[in-house]
């Protein structure tokens, strides 16, 4: 009782560091990209434009606006109801330490050995990998809305804006597509051993 105890403390931990952390990256973006709206006005310095945009760019703007703020609630909406944020905030692998988590996550990706006391682990984060796509989907409505800012700024700082978004989330989110890939070869691999009910055949 007292390991499972000590477990479940470790887990708490390592979660809340973790959103600490996530919080603090994304006040310091917050506030940095508040001091340099307020020293673009403070200097009066004007932001490079194509004019004014035309009727079909601004409607087309506002519905991508709109169907990425749909995206966004809409994915965490399902990110919690399929109980996927759950499974997540109860992984064992905030409970270990950062050289730990990287050498578990390899060895579900079938990149090291596996030793067989690790065994029942790996193949519970290589389960929490197959699936991790979701995570992606209410990223992907913020990019989403980030076009649709571009077509209503039109601009091209705007439109440079929403292509480092894009890229910035794209490139982890194909490698998550790989990874997941890797993790349900592993669990094919290294299947569940089938429980034994006892019961003479015949």
């Amino acid at each position: 009782m007292e390991g499972a105890e000590s477990e479940q403390s470790r887990i708490r931990r390592g979660r809340r560091r973790f959103l600490l952390l996530n919080v603090g990256v994304a006040l310091f973006g917050t506030l940095a990209g508040a001091g340099l709206v307020a020293l673009g006005i403070e200097l009066d310095l004007d932001v490079p434009a194509w004019g004014e945009a035309p009727g079909w760019a601004t409607v087309l703007g506002l519905v991508l606006v709109g169907a990425g703020a749909l995206v966004l609630f809409g994915g965490a909406l399902y990110l919690v109801r399929t109980g996927r944020y759950r499974r997540n905030a109860r992984s064992p692998l905030w409970g270990e330490n950062r050289s730990r988590r990287r050498e578990l996550v390899r060895q579900a990706r079938g990149l090291l050995p596996v030793r067989d006391e690790d065994l029942p682990l790996v193949r519970r984060v290589a389960a929490q990998m197959d699936g991790q796509w979701a995570g992606w989907i209410p990223l992907s409505g913020v990019v989403l809305a980030q076009v649709g800012q571009a077509f209503v700024q039109w601009g091209p700082g705007w439109l440079a804006l929403a292509l480092l978004l894009a890229v910035a989330i794209g490139l982890p989110a194909a490698l998550t597509a790989r990874h997941e890939r890797q993790a349900r070869a592993f669990l094919r691999a290294h299947p569940e051993p089938q429980v034994s009910t006892g019961e003479p055949a015949g």
